[in-house]
């Protein structure tokens, strides 16, 4: 059988290496301005030749004009024009950098008396955005941080206060008042509190070799930090998920597409689903439940969510509804209902065999989803009446009146569609369309108040050669402050969320798509994960990890081709592989690293692939594949209970019921109470020929040289010493 696995690995292999002839061009950024990078060559050579007055001049009318606009000095990485101009007034010489802070400091004062009054974020992250380096921007971080912390977003609090170690990563800030030893201490207490105790444990070694006398306020409690931190730790706080709910609102589970069910996800399931409901009003020509092991994974086009104790799916022009304990089906809302246009008028015939997905979102009891044919292009062009165009956004109430329905935001005559279904935060609507624009596909991404007509901004991210025939629709992830896209034709694009503007976009090299028609890959949208966002392309064979704020890619792994991210916890991003080898990998989300302990790679049989996008906890991932769904240990990737035989498909967990969407089929395992936890060490679990146990270590992948750096790095992580980015090692003219 490993031999099997091995000739059909070298295939693929040789496959995609024959097709580097006929590789795509990746996309076009937009949003670069080659403008804004000669700028700041000019002011780099100024503060070389010791006119650094003029360069902060220079630099400040760049932060004010095209603070915003996008720079790249590889053509691979684009940073907003604003990182660079912090970056280079970190490093001033004391006495210009005096000058500059005294210039600034009425400004940055009056932003950090905003925020400090308000206790609002708006203001303190425009003083960053305006004023990095200021006296004030310290204080505004440090509030920044606790306030983070004080909502649960303990990750975020522990990236605000990293920005002030004297080795924060872009730029050094300069001057710091705040003691090293207490940021430090409120790191691992972070570290902590978001549930990763073994980093908090090493964190704290490091600390008390460190810092073994410092003493301060810490939780509550005044003394030598170290005992404080080693008290904190023998009796750790429960963990508490941010943006924890009952529900699971959408593909992922969550904005950030991380995958978590919110509490314990049960590692024990029986071998039948309590109930199966066929998919009404649809015409099925086989159930997948009884059908052959084989066949493609683009069947199962439902992600399904759950939420007031029901589960949906949708299509085209549907909306279904489920009952969580029952499986009582029910159509909520039938675009053949409307009088004009009659969108979904055919019954769609089961399984589903095009590139499609159909996705929703549910948020304050609402629903959102995508109504119109799966084409992107080309477009209809009879464009009488508005829906008419191939799509549009509605929000429905859970009894399936329509709230509103929102176009593409581009005038009539302007062939364009909705890509998937919006996410929804914080009552706005974010959500990506693309439009054709002289023989080109224009991405864009639009933000709107929840119930407003009128975007609040649009921004056009990348444009690529035409996907004509183009069938599956690409989501949005939160991460952070940005809003992340991935085009599937070379760029992936960060916006930020409040103002539109560009925040980085990485330009990645493409493969030939194989097969043709792209059946071995799924719908796997960028997952975001503690700062860091992780995209795997459907036209790339890496797996990218990126820091969310600025976009510094941080490691990469391939070539493999990757079927799902499934989701990220305890530290690990998962990850279920098509080839050359099959099977489910956990990745150290830090480092990249699948050695034991900091990860591990389980491959199964190579014709047993993954069968459906599934879904983890802290302690368990659920794992479907053609054959079976299996309950696989987070911590070491071993099986954890005897797997439930038969295909399964999409998954998705709330109220203690796992759904599972066919390609023809919704199924429940509904649970009646707790599962108790699993006791401590478990023996691993053999089952037949697909041996789940760690694997020997991966090796690294080497990266090119980071901006500036003429050393090569053979893994750049979050935490690795960065090469000091010194005046005129960025832009040369």
């Amino acid at each position: 059988m490993r031999g099997v696995a091995a000739i059909l690995g070298a295939i693929l292999a040789g496959l995609l290496t024959a097709g580097a002839a006929d590789v795509p061009e990746s996309a076009n950024v937009r949003g670069e301005s080659t403008s804004s990078r000669r700028r700041l060559a000019e002011a780099e050579q100024k503060i070389l030749a010791g006119r650094a007055n003029e360069a902060i001049d220079d630099l400040q009318r760049i932060l004010d004009e095209i603070g915003d606009t996008l720079v790249t000095a590889d053509g691979k990485e684009f940073r907003s024009a604003r990182q660079y101009v912090h970056q280079f007034l970190a490093k001033l010489p004391d006495a210009e950098l005096k000058t500059y802070r005294d210039r600034v400091e009425e400004p940055a004062a009056k932003l950090l008396a905003l925020g400090t009054t308000r206790r609002e974020s708006r203001p303190l992250l425009e003083l960053l955005d305006r004023y990095a380096v200021s006296r004030p921007a310290e204080s505004a971080i440090v509030l920044l941080a606790e306030m983070a912390f004080e909502r649960g977003e303990f990750a975020m609090a522990e990236r605000y206060w990293k920005k002030l170690l004297p080795e924060a990563e872009g730029y050094r800030y300069p001057a710091g008042k705040t003691a090293v030893a207490i940021l430090r201490a409120k790191i691992i207490l972070a570290t902590l509190a978001r549930g990763d105790r073994v980093a908090a444990t090493k964190l704290l070694d490091e600390f008390v070799k460190a810092e073994p006398k410092a003493t301060g306020h810490l939780a509550g409690r005044t003394g030598k930090l170290a005992d404080t931190l080693a008290q904190i730790l023998a009796e750790p706080p429960a963990r508490v998920r941010s943006l924890a709910s009952a529900d699971w609102p959408t593909l992922g589970g969550s904005p950030s597409r991380d995958g978590r069910v919110a509490g314990r996800l049960p590692h024990h399931w029986p071998g039948q689903p309590t109930w199966k409901t066929a998919i009404p009003g649809s015409t099925a020509t086989e159930r997948m439940g009884s059908a052959p092991l084989v066949g493609p994974v683009k069947a199962l086009s439902f992600h399904p969510i759950v939420t007031g104790g029901r589960a949906y799916i949708a299509d085209s022009g549907r909306v279904i509804a489920f009952d969580l304990r029952t499986g009582t089906a029910a159509v909520v809302f039938d675009a053949r209902q409307l009088a004009k246009p009659k969108l979904g008028k055919d019954e769609p015939r089961l399984p589903i065999t095009t590139d499609s997905d159909f996705t929703l979102t549910a948020t304050d009891g609402r629903l959102y989803f995508r109504l119109g044919p799966p084409e992107l292009f080309p477009v209809p062009t009879d464009v009488d009446a508005p829906l008419t165009r191939p799509s549009a956004l509605i929000c429905l109430e859970p009894n399936g009146v329509v709230v509103w329905k929102r176009l593409p935001p581009v005038p009539l005559e302007v062939p364009a569609s909705w890509e998937g279904s919006p996410l929804v935060v914080e009552g706005h609507v974010f959500a990506a369309f693309v439009r054709s624009e002289g023989g080109r596909a224009v991405h864009a991404i639009a933000c709107y108040r929840n119930d407003a007509e009128r975007p609040i901004w649009v921004t056009d991210v990348c444009e690529a050669a035409t996907a004509v025939g183009r069938t599956r629709q690409e989501l949005l992830t939160l991460a952070g402050r940005n809003v992340v896209f991935c085009s599937q034709s070379g760029v992936v694009v960060a916006v930020n969320r409040d103002t539109g503007k560009p925040a980085w976009a990485y330009r990645y090299p493409r493969i030939r798509r194989f097969p043709a028609d792209g059946r071995h890959r799924d719908l796997s949208p960028p997952v975001a994960l503690d700062g860091r966002v992780f995209v795997a392309p459907n036209d790339a064979d890496q797996l990218f990890a990126f820091n969310a704020e600025s976009g510094r890619l941080l490691w990469q792994d391939g070539p493999l081709v990757f079927d799902h991210l499934i989701g990220a916890a305890g530290g690990k991003i998962v990850a279920t592989l098509a080839g050359p080898q099959r099977g489910i990998r956990a990745y150290d989300a830090g480092t990249g690293s699948c050695d034991p302990l900091a990860g591990w790679r389980n491959h199964d049989d190579p014709f047993l692939p993954t069968f459906g996008r599934g879904l983890l906890s802290e302690d368990f991932i659920a794992w479907p594949t053609a054959a079976a769904l299996y309950t696989i240990r987070l911590v070491d990737g071993t099986v954890a209970a005897q797997p439930v035989r038969g295909p399964h498909g999409n998954l998705a967990f709330a109220d203690n019921v796992l759904v599972v969407a066919t390609a023809t089929e919704v199924w429940g395992y509904v649970r009646e109470r707790d599962e108790p936890p699993e006791p401590a060490r478990p023996r691993p679990v053999m089952l037949g020929a697909i041996p789940l146990a760690p694997a020997a270590p991966v090796a690294r992948t080497e990266l090119p040289p980071v901006l500036g750096s003429p050393a090569r790095l053979d893994c750049v992580t979050a935490e690795s010493p960065q090469p000091a980015v010194t005046v005129g090692a960025i832009f040369r003219t």
